[in-house]
């Protein structure tokens, strides 16, 4: 199934996002798993989404115990609409599987550049609705 999709992505895309061993480091501990892209990406090309649950900024005022819920959280995105995107696994449990099973459902796995190194992709805001459609 996986042979089946990375071949799917590299027929429509010209490239294929993996999840694999990172070599970046923070502090001196490995980051664990990381987003690789093999093949040519075009520029402007999207090359992962970000997903989770969406906590809207009314949604947060309402949180009873507050942010204090996303203490620790490594896999939160704050937008430029003050919107949180929480990919942590406890909310992707929340996802439905259908979601997720989306080969470029991995960009909350990207890690940051090195110290002094430039990023090689940038984030960029794509609103999907419940409906699927931008």
């Amino acid at each position: 199934h996986e042979a089946e999709l990375r071949q799917a992505q590299r027929r429509s895309f010209g490239f294929e996002v993996r999840v694999g061993p990172s070599s970046a480091t923070h502090r001196g501990i490995g980051a664990g798993a990381g987003v690789f892209v093999d093949g040519m990406a075009r520029m402007g090309a999207v090359l992962a989404l970000y997903p989770g649950v969406v906590f809207y900024p009314s949604d947060l005022m309402k949180l009873p115990t507050g942010t204090e819920r996303f203490k620790g959280n490594e896999h939160l995105i704050l937008r430029y609409d003050r919107t949180l995107l929480d990919a942590s696994a406890s909310s992707l449990a929340l996802v439905p599987g259908t979601a997720l099973s989306c080969p470029l459902a991995v960009a909350h796995r990207v890690n940051h550049p090195p110290p002094g190194g430039g990023a090689n992709a940038l984030a960029f805001l794509v609103e999907l609705s419940a409906a699927g459609g931008p």
